[in-house]
């Protein structure tokens, strides 16, 4: 590799074409539920950094529904020296077919970003020579060392003909701000959103708690500085975009920091969802958010039996879910449950008790996902160990449209029929019907429920 400082300065960011729309992003993949897609937040943050010293060019070939042959024509039309794409278990073998036909079209380098690089990184660059590279942490500017072919962190690369595994470090969340603008596609599109167009930001990267069945734990932790959050929502608003949707695992984690930003984002008028955990909440946050203009908040519910939070170390009660969603009715917040039916000791019993659950707190919405063994998660180590999943399985999709596992008590195939009931239960009440209709309050909301809809009787 050499530098390329005073050579072809073009770089692709690539989401590369599929069967299914595909959503890769953040190190989680799953098909789309409802035929949205948001931009991709690895390409967000990178988009900042990569700009100050490349010309970038976003191909989305899953928002603009290309095909291989037309993907790879707008590729070569730009002739990149590298292309940084995004890879996801949900669509591996379809990934790395392509990458491979891709390969042989162009000589520019191929980077990777994407959850199964996370544990399994070395192993994909040996099993596919054609792959140059993987991003273990896309918030640094280790892409920039890398492609000026200085050693760099957070990065696992080829050098010499040596595979070199990078250091992971947990360093600073400082970023320039996000190229919005070429990510400023109708297409996109939020299950949540109130306005069109919208715009995904991120305030916060990992998540400092360790359920099972996800992978944010293992990342770290860190928080930007306040200033560039604030001077990215005002350049958003520049754009004429009022919608954001935030794309942290976990929202204000850090309360003295959240009510700084809530407050400065008051004058804003700014639309806004984002994830939460029910621990956090209490009536003060939730007041200040709503006059911040928050108007949607999912929560990780995941379980409606005790025993099955605690066995997955999601450190909740259903006490706390119960008055996280209460102080949401209160101020007129939507809610979003999502929840994940056929954890480590869920039988029939439990799974109706959880669907029971997400009626009697009354949420706006569910997502209803099935277990998804990812890498570098305590519960692949646990599928693993009792021979309910194969080590070379990568395949998976947490949304749930496949289940690629049972438990000790249900097979895959019974876990998806429960997972179907629950989706029947909640959405056909007549009762939910009519709250929906009648809470329909802008004509972006209108075109969201009719696409969700959609989704749902698919």
């Amino acid at each position: 590799m050499v530098d390329h400082a005073d050579q072809n300065k073009n770089i692709v960011f690539l989401n590369p074409p599929g069967k299914n729309l595909y959503l890769r992003d953040y190190y989680c993949s799953k098909i789309s539920k409802s035929n949205y897609l948001n931009q991709p937040v690895d390409f967000m943050i990178l988009s900042g950094i990569v700009s100050e010293r490349y010309n970038i060019r976003i191909i989305d070939a899953m928002v603009e529904n290309l095909d291989d042959m037309e993907c790879i024509k707008r590729i070569k039309e730009f002739n990149p020296f590298a292309i940084v794409f995004l890879a996801g278990a949900v669509s591996y073998t379809e990934d790395f077919i392509f990458l491979k036909k891709l390969k042989k079209q162009t000589d520019a380098l191929l980077i990777g970003s994407g959850d199964i690089f996370i544990e399994i990184g070395q192993r994909i660059l040996k099993q596919h020579p054609y792959v140059d590279a993987c991003i273990l942490d896309f918030t640094t500017r280790d892409i920039l060392d890398y492609l000026s072919d200085h050693d760099a962190n957070n990065m696992i690369y080829r050098k010499n003909n040596n595979i070199i595994i990078g250091k992971r470090t947990i360093q600073k969340f400082e970023i320039p701000t996000p190229r919005h603008e070429l990510f400023n596609n109708k297409r996109y599109t939020f299950p949540f959103m109130m306005h069109e167009p919208f715009a995904t930001a991120l305030i916060s990267y990992g998540c400092p708690f360790r359920c099972d069945f996800c992978i944010m734990g293992t990342l770290g932790y860190k928080l930007r500085p306040l200033d560039t959050v604030i001077k990215e929502l005002k350049y958003i608003k520049s754009l004429g975009i009022q919608e954001v949707y935030f794309s942290d695992q976990t929202f204000g984690i850090n309360k003295k920091e959240t009510e700084k930003l809530l407050k400065k984002m008051i004058p804003l008028k700014i639309s806004w969802s984002f994830f939460w955990r029910v621990d956090l909440a209490n009536d003060h946050s939730v007041k200040l958010m709503k006059k911040a203009g928050c108007h949607t908040i999912m929560f990780g519910v995941e379980s409606g039996n005790q025993k099955i939070l605690d066995d997955n170390h999601k450190g909740i009660t259903k006490e706390q879910i119960k008055t996280a969603f209460e102080l949401c009715r209160k101020y007129k917040i939507r809610t979003v449950g999502t929840f994940i039916l056929g954890l480590p000791g869920d039988t029939e019993e439990t799974i109706n008790e959880t669907i029971d659950f997400a009626i009697q707190i009354r949420s706006d919405f569910a997502s209803f996902n099935t277990p998804v063994p990812r890498m570098g998660t305590r519960l692949r180590q646990t599928a693993l160990a009792k021979g309910l999943v194969k080590d070379k399985d990568y395949d998976m999709d947490q949304s749930g449209n496949f289940v690629i596992m049972g438990n000790e008590n249900l097979s895959a195939k019974e876990i998806k029929i429960l997972r179907d009931k629950a989706i029947k239960r909640f959405y056909l009440r007549p009762s939910y019907i009519f709250h929906r209709l009648i809470g329909m309050n802008s004509f972006a909301d209108l075109k969201c429920h009719i696409r969700n809809a959609i989704g749902l009787l698919k």
